[in-house]
């Protein structure tokens, strides 16, 4: 075997660049769903209306211009350029997901009945494996506390 000479190099960390994330929310309330809408669009906040939303006016921080860090204050409403931060309370986020899937048929249920259908027209003996199938509704079909 062949003797291998290796040198370690040392490095130094000349600048550090984080990626900022325009739209983050701080000291967020945990009881609380948080969404952006833009508040010139009536009915995208007419949507958020029907659906519980409020502007957001608690201790929540967002990024915004440092020398405006005043206008983010308690009790005031959070806004970055058009858009607002609007809050719900989960329980209902959650219920509304809850009856939203319960529209939908799972995928082992809808396998089932074809493969009743399908024995019924031809006299074939077919059977479903639609347990290991699962749609992207059912992945949210039970919300997560």
């Amino acid at each position: 075997m062949a003797n291998i000479n290796t040198k370690v190099k040392k490095a130094d960390v000349v600048a550090d660049f984080t990626t900022v994330d325009p739209w983050w929310v701080g000291n967020k309330n945990d009881e609380l769903e948080y969404k952006w809408g833009r508040k010139d669009d009536e009915i995208e906040m007419n949507h958020f209306a029907m659906r519980g939303y409020v502007p957001a006016n608690g201790k929540e921080t967002i990024i915004g211009n440092p020398l405006e860090a005043s206008k983010c204050g308690d009790g005031q409403f959070k806004v970055r350029g058009n858009r607002i931060l609007m809050c719900c309370p989960k329980h209902m986020v959650n219920a509304r997901i809850k009856t939203e899937a319960q529209k939908y048929v799972k995928a082992e249920d809808s396998a089932k009945a074809e493969a009743r259908s399908m024995n019924k027209k031809s006299g074939l003996v077919v059977e479903s494996d639609g347990s290991e199938e699962h749609t992207s509704r059912e992945a949210i079909s039970e919300p997560t506390v």
